[in-house]
């Protein structure tokens, strides 16, 4: 009876232990809601959350039924959670590309240029760059010559092909590189590819082939045989921010901003990028933080917003910042999530040399609380949505952590292969750091 008795003892204070670290941090103890998140804005039907097809548009809407369903007020200047604006985009349709003989699968082998306009053709005119041709002075700069009095003439029919080069070679000849590539229809072979989205439209000038998809195909052979086909689509989108808001306890009138953009590549003909750390994670973080403040606000009001557009430039908060639900004047610090899937080695914050008293209380509780194992401080950059705040002089982080993952802007970031290894060291810490902001 008496262990009885100590094992009821012994359990109630488990029980308030852990109680009690629960109220210290108030926050969720596992990434259930997170994974959940994560998987439905990187399901097939949100076609990679890009400008076309309904794919932002479709993950705006859904974003907005969870903050509904957290308890956000809808502000005024949102409709249903939501604030509309446009922009011109380019979409590529339909990509096909065949290399001496074999056929590539669109984002998997090769990739077109994101502004590529609709086009096709067959191609057997390849001059070749390689690292040997690179340090032969003598024959680059008579390719270069040949091609440029071509390009003055109008009869540039060529395309170049750019084969792997060391980080040396790569480095010493950069110049000479972004230069063909600027002005040359070229080919690159890579050993990773990377997509991106274009506001314009231009003539195909780039084109990246994997390098491991195309081994052996060309080497020591008489020549390279390429067709291609390319649809596009150009036009006006309309598109949303995605806004709710927690009222504050003490300070209503003051805000606090945790933002995070939920836009991706979209599509690229039959490739879908899902973009699960970039940056379905980082909207996860974004609505877990907001349910828990909708059960436990904060002294100030706290604004969540999703921003769109920000692959295309950062488009939606610019728009934010002209158009503001809130008073930006009254704001003391904005929270921007961006790539937070991993972890394992810690997370870099952007703008810590622009506020470094903020920046010193955000170290200090990663140190006393160890959240994470490493902060690492870099100063500004026009690099993701925290940037027309802090230029407008507001006190803004932007947030991303690092680890043992290399998928970035590919077909390859989904959500099998996210630790969230730091997602709650990072809750946590932006919890703590939100109850100590003066």
């Amino acid at each position: 009876m008496r262990h009885c008795y100590l094992l009821i003892f012994l359990g109630f204070i488990a029980n308030a232990s852990f109680c009690n670290l629960h109220k210290t941090f108030s926050v969720p103890p596992d990434t259930v809601y997170a994974r959940k998140v994560i998987a439905e804005l990187c399901k097939p039907e949100f076609n990679g959350r890009g400008y076309f097809a309904d794919g932002a548009v479709k993950s705006g809407r859904y974003i907005a039924s969870e903050m509904k369903a957290a308890g956000l007020k809808s502000p005024k200047g949102a409709k249903k959670y939501q604030q509309s604006y446009s922009f011109e985009v380019n979409a590529i349709n339909q990509a096909e590309l065949v290399f001496n003989g074999k056929k590539l699968i669109p984002g998997r082998d090769f990739l077109f240029p994101a502004d590529m306009e609709t086009d096709s053709g067959k191609v057997t005119d390849v001059a070749v760059i390689s690292e040997k041709t690179l340090l032969d002075t003598v024959w680059f700069k008579s390719l270069i010559g040949e091609l440029s009095r071509k390009w003055a003439h109008e009869t540039f029919t060529d395309f170049i092909l750019i084969d792997t080069l060391s980080p040396i070679t790569e480095k010493r000849f950069k110049k000479e590189i972004d230069l063909i590539i600027e002005r040359f229809r070229t080919l690159q072979l890579k050993k990773k590819l990377t997509y991106t989205v274009a506001t314009n439209k231009a003539f195909w000038k780039h084109i990246q082939i994997l390098y491991s998809s195309v081994a052996g195909l060309w080497e020591n052979k008489s020549g390279i045989i390429i067709s291609y086909r390319c649809v596009s689509s150009f036009g006006l989108t309309k598109q949303t921010n995605v806004i709710g808001m927690v009222k504050g306890k003490v300070r209503p009138d003051s805000f606090l901003v945790v933002c995070a953009h939920y836009d991706h590549l979209g599509r690229m003909g039959s490739a879908v990028f899902p973009g699960a750390n970039d940056n379905a994670a980082g909207v996860a973080m974004m609505l877990d933080l907001a349910r828990h403040y909708a059960k436990n606000p904060h002294r100030y009001s706290i604004v969540f917003i999703a921003f769109s557009g920000e692959e295309a430039g950062l488009l939606g908060s610019y728009h934010y910042v002209k158009h503001a639900v809130h008073n930006l004047k009254k704001t003391r610090f904005v929270m921007n999530l961006d790539l937070v899937g991993t972890g394992e080695t810690g997370m870099t914050v952007v703008n810590a040399t622009a506020f470094p008293k903020d920046f010193t209380l955000l170290e200090t509780l990663n140190k006393n609380g160890k959240y994470l194992p490493e902060i690492r401080k870099r100063g500004k950059a026009a690099n993701s949505d925290h940037y027309f705040f802090t230029e407008l002089g507001i006190p803004s982080f932007f947030c991303y952590q690092s680890g043992p993952r290399g998928a970035y802007h590919d077909v390859d970031d989904v959500p099998e292969t996210l630790s969230l290894a730091g997602y709650a060291g990072t809750f946590r810490l932006i919890d703590e750091f939100f109850k100590k902001l003066p």
